[in-house]
């Protein structure tokens, strides 16, 4: 599971709207709940489904709905899933509970980044601890 961010829109007429975007801000799920909806409804929700997150705001500007942000999930357990190496567990939970949720932010979203750069250059990724306590995401 990478940084996701959630955005919940309920309309006053009862039907709930989730959305999830991935770090990038493109739509990965979209899930409906509510009372069936007719067709001119459904035409409706189907024309609104935002594919991207910057989009959101589309709502904003339409009586009858309230919008919910959830913010990324930034616990250890997220970046211990992201980062390929398993090693000194318990040295990097120690380290994670010290970091800002600004770092941890960019500590999960650098991985990606990092694991390409050092697969170009055919080398293995700093262990998880080291990529931690040198702060690698600032690189």
């Amino acid at each position: 599971m990478a940084l996701e961010t959630t955005y919940t829109v309920v309309s006053k007429s009862g039907g709930q709207l989730f959305f999830k975007f991935d770090l990038n801000g493109y739509l990965i799920e979209f899930k409906y709940s509510g009372r069936e909806l007719t067709k001119k409804a459904a035409k409706y929700v189907h024309s609104v489904i935002i594919k991207l997150e910057k989009d959101m705001d589309f709502f904003n500007n339409k009586k009858g709905f309230e919008i919910t942000k959830g913010e990324p999930d930034l616990s250890f357990g997220v970046f211990w899933n992201e980062y390929d190496d398993k090693m000194k567990k318990k040295v990097c939970q120690d380290l994670w509970k010290k970091l800002k949720d600004d770092d941890r932010y960019n500590a999960i979203a650098f991985i990606p980044k990092l694991k390409s750069r050092y697969r170009v250059k055919n080398l293995s990724t700093p262990l998880p601890d080291t990529y931690l306590r040198q702060k690698r995401w600032l690189d």
